[in-house]
């Protein structure tokens, strides 16, 4: 099966707009996708967009959140590759096995409220096409100029903690401890590189 199903919703829950483009081997009605479902959290899209290639399939959906959702749903993104059953409303109400591949987002306003994020989800069959091509064909040469940078931040960092214990400034507990600082965060800051000013510039 190869095909695309896009539904943009005028407004949060409100009526979509179908178009497609390629095959589906079912009648695809126009209507809305009233939830993306999975893990326990309920994403009420306020955009939705599906693409299947083959046994290939990513979903992507655009939603309003509590701050507390997008902590659970960066938590999940971190537990890769980390398969659950997703849900869409509207468009397959039996679950498909998938994954978070990535997560922008933007604050919606200051005080710790609202978070509107773009959730990408794909499933197991586009991570075996995508493996072995997709870093050598995208994200080059901002890829290896990133790499570098980060190995070079990790020297200067070592060999800074290096000089801090040598001063009798730090002990080699205390050095210990931001190494493993370092390392927690690849995780569990990972959320924070795809913060976005303006979510609508990635449509």
């Amino acid at each position: 099966m190869a095909g695309r199903v896009q539904l943009m919703a005028l407004e949060p829950g409100g009526p979509c707009r179908h178009a497609r483009w390629g095959s589906l081997d079912h009648e695809q009605q126009a209507g809305q996708v009233p939830a993306v479902e999975f893990e326990g959290l309920v994403l009420r899209p306020t955009s939705y967009d599906e693409d299947s290639s083959d046994d290939a399939m990513t979903v992507t959906v655009r939603a309003m959140v509590p701050a507390d959702t997008a902590e659970r749903i960066w938590a999940l993104e971190a537990t890769q590759p980390g398969y659950f059953p997703v849900i869409r409303r509207g468009v397959a109400e039996d679950p498909t096995a998938m994954r978070i591949d990535r997560v922008i987002w933007q604050r919606a306003g200051a005080g710790g409220g609202d978070v509107a994020v773009e959730v990408l989800l794909v499933n197991e069959a586009f991570d075996v096409q995508q493996s072995g091509v997709f870093g050598a064909l995208f994200r080059e040469p901002e890829m290896t100029q990133v790499l570098g940078l980060a190995l070079d931040a990790a020297g200067r960092t070592d060999a800074l903690l290096a000089e801090l214990v040598a001063a009798g400034v730090l002990d080699q507990s205390a050095a210990g401890r931001v190494r493993d600082a370092g390392a927690t965060a690849r995780t569990a800051r990972r959320h924070e590189l795809f913060e976005a000013d303006d979510l609508s510039r990635y449509e």
